[in-house]
């Protein structure tokens, strides 16, 4: 059994948090380029006024401390906003969700016609290809 099959079968179906658009297992998903210990099971983003949240679910099986980052890019309508996170990992088997918040990015009081949003994770230099998901 490859690496990620097995990293599938330990977390799961992925589930989807979001509200508005997801991303899961079953639906059309990019390469398996990427981190060998690393599995992206959902990507959801939720808009609140002119603020959008994005969630990136992860399983990590990476036996060594080390740093995980996230980066994510948002557009609504014409204005396109990009944020990164990195977060120090313990070394274990684990499920985390990653958030990134973008403030400002539409002058909307509702939501507004067309969001996407596009996520990646990985090591350093050693990223996931784009996880992409549309509102």
């Amino acid at each position: 059994m490859n690496r990620r099959r097995f990293l599938r079968r330990a977390s799961g179906l992925g589930t989807c948090a979001a509200l508005s658009g997801c991303l899961e297992f079953g639906d059309d998903q990019p390469s398996t380029q990427g981190p060998e210990d690393l599995l992206v099971t959902s990507i959801g983003a939720q808009p609140d006024g002119g603020n959008v949240n994005l969630a990136v679910e992860v399983y990590v099986d990476r036996t060594e401390p080390t740093e995980l980052t996230v980066e994510g890019e948002v557009s609504v309508d014409e204005t396109a906003a990009r944020e990164s996170r990195t977060v120090r990992l313990s070394g274990e088997r684990k499920r985390l969700t990653l958030q990134l918040l973008f403030t400002g990015v539409a002058s909307y009081p509702s939501v507004p016609e067309d969001i996407r949003a596009r996520a990646r994770v990985g090591y350093g230099d050693e990223m996931s290809a784009w996880y992409e998901t549309a509102l």
